[in-house]
This record gives structure tokens, C-alpha cells and sequence, in this order.
């Protein structure tokens, strides 16, 4: 299509639909210019020419693209900081964001649930040794254990943040928890955020029956995905990098949940309440008790 321009009483043209914009891009044109071409009755104001208008920039030419939106750059180094945990999405970062942190966040709570059991495992060992198999009766561990490890942890968590950065769970799951400055925690510092995971996002050690583990970890879970952090986190501007889980935190990983099943298999063989289990189960308990065939 070639239009013809009328500017300022003088005819000129025809000029192709492309050229028509770069004229309105340098202003040479205007949206009130009269313009005309084949298949139109009379002369009429460019901006009224359907057949031109639809295809046209009309406006003013942008010198640059608008602002980034709110967020876009945060949300672009956090993608680059985690593409080796999710692939790249080309529906932008905001959504690798998303998967990313959903991904972290079931990493750190297995890394956290690794960590009990490692606790509730030396408390058990201890308590056993020292003849006190009531602390189990035979198929759940007694409050002692759930509450007891739990609450020790706090304490060697911190002193294993300050001086090591991380916990077996943590280590295994190729997680790392530094300041903002990238540098390892302070003991003290350690200690307020391993007692507010403790309280308000473990529920104590409580056993999961009691819901309130549950409605935490729903609520840290959520935190999280929304903003990128947790309390504990936020309170005490920590943070926790990551890395690729590689084979040999795997296989610590397999290591340290095996060791859990296995001391809890020898606790279970030790422990009372075996009289209340069917004549069958309870005989072949005490055959392995007792090392009969």
C-alpha cells in the first residue's frame, strides 16, 4: 500500500506504509495529517484511516523500555544464583524463583529431619547404654527421646554453624548457613536462630500427632516461598547457600537414615511392651532376643 500526504496544502507521495512511520517517528507527521490512498473516497486525517491507523504508532517514541517491574532484578540474581538447582525457564525468572525455593525449601526440611534423627539416635544410644530401655516401648520412642534430642541439638547445632557452617543434614544435602557478609555465624547468633527453629519452626520436637510441627512447617514453608527467607533467617540475617548435591552427600544421606533404622531396630529388640504384641510376633521377638533359631 502507497499513501499520498497533504502538508500544508501540498501534495506528496506516494510513500510506503513503512516510510509513513519513520516520518511520524521524526514528527513530520501528525495524527490530524490528511492522508489518502487508493480505495478511500476523499482525503481524511491519519489518525481516523482505519486501514492505517491499526498498523501505525501513533504516540510518542519511547526513548528507552519502561522500568523493570518490582522485584525483576532480585528476582533475576536470585535465578542466576539457583540455576543449578532448576533449569531455566523461559517464562522468566519469577518462576524459576518459585521452583527454586520449593525445591530448597524440601531440601532444608530433609536436612532438618536428618538432623533429629541424628540427635534422637545419640540420645537413644546414651540412654540405652545406660540401661534405660524404657525409653522405647517397642514401636514408639517415649517423650524423653522425641523432646530430650530436639532440645540438645539446639545447642550443638550452633556450635556446629559457628564453627563449621553446617549441620550432618545440612552437609549431606549440600546446604551452608553464613551471614549476610557470607561469613560464618557467631556462636551466639547461632544459638538465637537453632532456638527459634526450635520453637517456631519445630514445634519443639514434638511428635507430628501433636499438629503443631505440622502447622509450622506448613507456615515456614509458605514464608518462605513467598518471600525467600524464614523468622530464623530474617531475624538473624542469616543465610543459607547451597551447592549440588553430588553423590557423596547422598550417600551420607542413605548413611546416616540407615544408622537411625538400625538403632532403632536394636532398641525395639531391647525395649519392653513386647507382651503386648499377638503370641506369634511376641515369640519371634524372643527367639531373636534370646538367639534361638
Amino acid at each position: 500500500m502507497e499513501v499520498y500526504v497533504l502538508k500544508e496544502g501540498v501534495r506528496s507521495g506516494p510513500f510506503p506504509v513503512f516510510r509513513l512511520q519513520e516520518m511520524l517517528d521524526e514528527g513530520e507527521l501528525s495524527a490530524e495529517t490528511p492522508v489518502w490512498h487508493a480505495g478511500m473516497g476523499a482525503w481524511r486525517p491519519l489518525g481516523e484511516e482505519e486501514s492505517l491507523n491499526t498498523s501505525l504508532r501513533l504516540g510518542p517514541v519511547v526513548a528507552g523500555p519502561p522500568p523493570l517491574p518490582e522485584g525483576y532484578v532480585e528476582a533475576m540474581r536470585v535465578a542466576e544464583s539457583v540455576k543449578d538447582v532448576v533449569p531455566m525457564d523461559e517464562r522468566g525468572p519469577e518462576v524459576m524463583v518459585l521452583r527454586a525455593r520449593r525445591t530448597l525449601g524440601w531440601r532444608r526440611f530433609f536436612a532438618r529431619q536428618i538432623d533429629l534423627l541424628v540427635a534422637r539416635a545419640a540420645v537413644t544410644a546414651v540412654l540405652v547404654g545406660m540401661g534405660r530401655v524404657d525409653v522405647w516401648q517397642f514401636v514408639f520412642p517415649g517423650l524423653m527421646v522425641v523432646l530430650a534430642g530436639p532440645a540438645i541439638w539446639v545447642v550443638v547445632e550452633a556450635a556446629l554453624l559457628a564453627w563449621l557452617g553446617v549441620t550432618p543434614g545440612k552437609a549431606a544435602l549440600g546446604l551452608r548457613v553464613t551471614g549476610a557478609d557470607g561469613e560464618r555465624l557467631g556462636f551466639l547468633v547461632a544459638l538465637k536462630r537453632a532456638v527459634l527453629v526450635w520453637a517456631a519452626g519445630a514445634g519443639f520436637g514434638l511428635p507430628a500427632g501433636f499438629l503443631l510441627p505440622v502447622a509450622q512447617w506448613a507456615m515456614g514453608f509458605h514464608v518462605y516461598l513467598k518471600h525467600g527467607d524464614t523468622l530464623w533467617d530474617r531475624t538473624t540475617r542469616a543465610e543459607v547457600r547451597h551447592r549440588a548435591v553430588n553423590g557423596r552427600g547422598i550417600a551420607a544421606a542413605v548413611v546416616l537414615v540407615s544408622a537411625w533404622v538400625l538403632l532403632t531396630g536394636w532398641v525395639l529388640l531391647r525395649a519392653p511392651g513386647v507382651e503386648q504384641l499377638p503370641a506369634a510376633e511376641r515369640d519371634a521377638v524372643e527367639r531373636v532376643r534370646s538367639g534361638r533359631p
